[in-house]
């Protein structure tokens, strides 16, 4: 099995991810690096292709299972790789399928939802097994300092106008819905949700009867 781990975004606009496998001989051939803007688009698949040598998960460790009366058991899990891209590099940009191209994409980081593809083949006897190709590892995750910039306008009407915004409230459920389908994989709701917290403008608010008006 391959999956991500620490996914994020530091405060430097860098991705950094971790790679992990609880398999023996596991090759990554890629990981993709696209936005929701592109995902699974078949007239525009923009993304960012990371295809090193070095990616490849080997010399896995060799966990010791007791089992009372019986035999001692040996487990493998993989070892993890962890990478960090900057993604305000102006060689970072996505182009089309990730082949090399002078149609480019820069990512907007302050905008976009970033999903990540880990592709992997097994290997038998050091000879790839065409039949045992594992499903592609998906991970999530987003700028988190334009998160807080949304939530902060509601706050400010909040302590300005002591009025208690419906949208405030759509948005901590929308934003807590996001973050559970981005632990759960489920890019596609992910996507639905990034789009209607970025995309809705409609306001309605209910005002508070203690006349304080924020003072």
């Amino acid at each position: 099995m391959l999956y991500f781990e620490n996914i994020l975004i530091t405060p430097d606009k860098k991705l950094s991810f971790t790679v992990k496998s609880t398999e023996l001989d596991v090759n990554i051939t890629e990981v993709d690096i696209t936005t929701h803007k592109y995902y699974n688009n078949s007239d525009e698949p923009y993304m960012y292709k990371i295809t090193p040598a070095l990616v490849k998960i080997t010399h896995p460790e060799l966990v010791n299972v007791e089992n009372e009366g019986e035999e001692t058991e040996y487990k493998h899990f993989g070892n993890s790789f962890t990478y960090i891209i900057d993604l305000m590099d102006k060689n970072v940009k996505m182009t089309p399928n990730g082949d090399t191209s002078e149609d480019t994409v820069a990512f907007n980081v302050d905008k976009d939802l970033i999903i990540l593809t880990a592709k992997t083949y097994e290997t038998l006897n050091n000879a790839i097994v065409d039949c045992c190709h594992k499903k592609p590892a998906t991970g999530m995750t987003y700028y988190k300092y334009c998160m807080f910039n949304k939530a902060l306008n509601y706050v400010k009407t909040l302590c300005n106008d002591c009025e208690i915004n419906k949208d405030f409230i759509d948005f901590i459920l929308r934003h807590n819905s996001l973050d559970l389908a981005i632990k759960c994989g489920d890019v596609e709701l992910a996507i639905k949700l990034w789009n209607l917290l970025f995309n809705k403008n409609v306001k309605s608010v209910i005002t508070k009867t203690c006349g304080c008006h924020g003072r």
